[in-house]
């Protein structure tokens, strides 16, 4: 696998997962198709069209967040984002249609409540069926967010070797492989995507990466989080 994907001493490296806008190609062309996030508030076509979040618990909503406010970086602004950061973030909030807790968004895109939201590419494919509907993703400029899955043991475990078995199981070739054909994932393990779906390993071979500085959204999520919950989210 690629070495850069992991830290070298904790965590192994598992599964590459794109956090893409997704809208519903069945309603909305390609050339009518928002082509950044930042779209969806400021064009008014898209207002009140796209789901946006109740909560920032979550992994995907959070590396959305870090895709948009690294855009922003001001050492001088609140928590390292310029005011304009912090006014595309009062803006996502104050025009979208907020998730309803319990409803998949794709059964909201499917009854039309909604156009669009938030999604990670792996659940894309098996949504569609479930809900029949289609969907095509946005890739800005500046490219998506990537988050890469990961395992490791788990501090003060009196069972170290077993759990050592059951990681080096599991991100064998042949596991990674049978998991990625059944969940339509993207797997870091070289011999085993070759058994995932070509569509998936198609797509990820043209994506484009967002370029974000990690060790700076380490630092300043929690307080991102904070401040947005209390301040923007309602």
């Amino acid at each position: 696998m690629d070495e850069e994907l992991a830290d070298g001493e904790t965590y192994w490296p598992l599964v590459k997962q794109a956090i893409l806008l997704g809208y519903n190609s069945d309603k909305i062309s390609k050339d009518a198709a928002p082509q950044d996030w930042t779209d969806l508030w400021t064009k008014d076509e898209f207002k009140d069209r796209y789901e946006r979040v109740t909560g920032l618990g979550t992994a995907t909503a959070q590396l959305v967040f870090a895709g948009i406010l690294s855009r922003y970086r001001d050492d001088s602004g609140d928590l390292g984002i310029s005011d304009e950061g912090w006014k595309q973030v009062e803006q996502y909030f104050q025009n979208g249609s907020p998730a309803v807790a319990k409803t998949d968004l794709f059964a909201r895109i499917a009854s039309g409540e909604v156009d669009m939201g938030q999604m990670p590419s792996s659940i894309i494919a098996d949504r569609e069926k479930s809900f029949n509907v289609n969907v095509e993703t946005v890739i800005p400029s500046v490219g998506v967010p990537l988050a890469v899955e990961q395992i490791a043991l788990v501090k003060g475990t009196e069972k170290k070797e077993q759990a050592q078995k059951f990681i080096d199981w599991f991100g064998s070739a042949d596991v990674q492989g049978q998991f990625a054909k059944q969940f339509n994932s993207m797997p870091v393990n070289e011999g085993a995507a070759a058994q995932a779906n070509p569509e998936v390993v198609d797509f990820f071979a043209d994506l484009k990466q967002q370029d974000i500085d990690w060790e700076f959204v380490q630092e300043n999520m929690g307080a991102w989080v904070e401040k947005i919950e209390l301040e923007y989210m309602t």
